[in-house]
């Protein structure tokens, strides 16, 4: 019976991992990880790489100001993030002609993964890869996906840690509340 019980539980094992995400690698950590965002901060001020952009050109997330937004962290060595990415994109296919901004910020060690994965899923929305490595600092991830709904004010109005369920009521409400006319 216990070593029922035993592959039971490492059968679960991924489930449980690809429901909460991975942790943030530690090298891509800084010292100050305390304190998550809360509700009502500002949009940071971030810039990456911008991967439609073959020239390499980078975009600042000021550029957006004014629109609503989604800022998803993931990484390509990360299965759910990899796995949430197709759902965004839906997202993007529903709420992009709303006005909603959708920006994926890649904290892969290397553009070229970000890149691959963004080509072999034919992600439609903004994919920025952070080459600075602020990404997990300025948002103060500890573990990846990781999502910020900011509003058309740069308000942050609601965040998720893990992969998102697209069917949660909250989650459905804050995008309908940003996307709504001012």
């Amino acid at each position: 019976m216990r070593a029922r019980s035993f592959v039971l539980t490492l059968a679960l094992l991924p489930g449980l991992v690809f429901a909460a995400g991975e942790p943030v690698r530690p090298e891509s950590r800084g010292p100050d990880l305390s304190h998550p965002f809360t509700l009502g901060s500002r949009v940071p001020a971030f810039e990456g790489r911008n991967l439609a952009d073959r020239a390499g050109g980078r975009l600042s997330l000021a550029k957006l100001a004014g629109r609503p937004m989604l800022v998803n962290l993931w990484a390509s060595w990360c299965g759910p993030c990899v796995a949430e990415l197709p759902g965004l994109g839906r997202l993007h296919g529903t709420y992009g002609p709303r006005g909603l901004e959708i920006v994926g910020v890649s904290i892969d060690d290397h553009a070229s993964e970000a890149e691959m994965v963004a080509g072999d899923l034919e992600l439609k929305f903004t994919v920025l890869f952070d080459q600075d490595r602020k990404a997990s600092d300025t948002w103060r991830a500890e573990s990846i996906p990781a999502s910020f709904l900011y509003d058309r004010e740069g308000r942050l109005v609601w965040r998720h840690a893990g992969v998102l369920r697209f069917d949660d009521p909250d989650f459905k409400a804050a995008l309908e509340q940003v996307v709504a006319k001012p």
